[in-house]
């Protein structure tokens, strides 16, 4: 927000500028307009003249609803779309009608006692060759034409709000989109983590999370083989030492109790416990070496069948 701030009011006030240049701009063309239609009238002393001026106003008005005074060489008031005014009215002390009467037209904003506010004009001479015959003068309220750009600007605002509101309902849908995979993941990592060996992550979402939930799947699956295979050792390995174990705790006890009456036949007892002492060694070392084997990839080789069937 602080960054749309700092970027928009300065916008802001460059559109304002712009659109009232653009309208001072159009204000001037009409006022040319309105000069270039009065030339062959304004140097008259016709009766009809002020007829067909008004005539030329009135059209204006139909089009534009600002104030059109014409002015004669004088100084004076030639016709207007204004009904407050009187023909004759003396405009001399007017400062943007005494320079337009020098040849110069001239635009701006002045106070107006008439209007009681603010008043934007364009005052441009009406000419013949280089001979000023009158003025012709354009106003409009301050307020109407602040009127007019605040519209303009909140136009713009408007459609940048849409833009702005757009953009981030498809951010947070796009932010949906990449999180929900990541958050699914993360449900399925605490499954596993808890447990369950058979928790699979879903493959779905951007290609990178795609990847990263299958890299997950074939993780927990190596991970899941190999706890069951170490369970099945386990199971396997407590089973083949059962036998030795027992046979061997069975010859110690027959040697203990032959020790004293029988002792040779003692002996035999313990030679016996011997053997399977070596047979529960050879066991585990074999029991070993599967353990070792289990999870690793054996290297293949060619082999003659023939020498392995004589």
């Amino acid at each position: 927000m602080i960054v749309l701030f700092v970027n928009d009011v300065p916008l802001s006030v460059q559109l304002a500028q712009i659109e009232r240049g653009r309208l001072t701009t159009a204000i001037e063309r009409d006022a040319f307009a309105i000069g270039g239609q009065v030339t062959p009238l304004a140097g008259l002393v016709d009766p009809n003249r002020t007829r067909e001026i008004i005539a030329v106003l009135d059209d204006y008005s139909r089009r534009s609803d600002g104030t059109v005074v014409v002015i004669d060489k004088g100084g004076y008031l030639i016709a207007s779309n204004d009904p407050t005014t009187t023909v004759g009215d003396d405009y001399v002390g007017r400062p943007e009608i005494a320079t337009a009467m020098l040849g110069t037209p001239t635009s701006g904003t002045r106070s107006s006692t008439t209007l009681g506010g603010e008043l934007v004009y364009v005052a441009v001479p009406v000419l013949t060759g280089s001979y000023v015959l009158g003025v012709v003068r354009i106003t409009y309220p301050k307020s109407v034409i602040d009127a007019r750009v605040n519209n303009y600007l909140r136009g713009i605002f408007f459609t940048a709000g849409i833009s702005v509101a757009m953009a981030v309902i498809v951010a947070l849908l796009f932010a949906r989109f990449v999180t929900r995979p990541l958050d699914d993941l993360r449900r399925t990592t605490e499954k596993f983590s808890d447990g369950d060996l058979n928790a699979n992550a879903q493959e779905s979402g951007p290609p990178e999370t795609r990847k990263l939930a299958s890299s997950f799947n074939l993780m927990a699956k190596r991970l899941g083989d190999m706890i069951d295979q170490q369970r099945s050792f386990a199971g396997d390995a407590s089973h083949q030492l059962r036998s030795p174990l027992t046979a061997l705790r069975l010859r110690l006890e027959q040697a203990s109790d032959l020790v004293e009456s029988d002792p040779h036949e003692a002996r035999n007892h313990l030679d016996e416990a011997q053997s399977e002492t070596e047979r529960l060694s050879r066991l585990v070392e074999q029991l070993l070496q599967l353990a070792r084997a289990e999870g690793t990839t054996l290297p293949l080789e060619d082999l003659e069948i023939s020498e392995l069937m004589t």
